[in-house]
């Protein structure tokens, strides 16, 4: 049995309504990514199941990275704080999903 990806940290989550950034801490977990209040993780605000995600760097420049749900409801916009961070966030989603993905196969 292998050990999955997972990663956790603050990250900056652009709100669907009302467009400013919140700092939320992320948790990449069980092929989803879930985002809290902070990092006591006792208030899920939300989550993105990454089966159905498309992930895209959005601006290099800002450090920020889209993650689109494959039906175009939803998009999240999200900031790193660097763009190593960013990089690091992107090839651990795709990590993880790769390895939920042909474990099930």
């Amino acid at each position: 049995m292998f050990k999955l990806v997972t990663k956790e940290g603050f990250l900056k989550k652009r709100g669907n309504n009302r467009k400013n950034w919140k700092k939320r801490w992320f948790k990449l977990h069980d092929c989803k990514l879930s985002y809290y209040d902070n990092k006591t993780k006792k208030k899920q605000k939300g989550f993105v199941y990454l089966e159905d995600c498309d992930i895209q760097v959005v601006s290099v420049h800002r450090n920020l990275f889209q993650i689109g749900v494959r039906d175009k409801r939803r998009k999240y916009l999200i900031h790193a704080y660097s763009k190593t961070e960013m990089y690091e966030w992107i090839g651990s989603i795709f990590l993880h999903r790769d390895q939920i993905y042909f474990g099930r196969q």
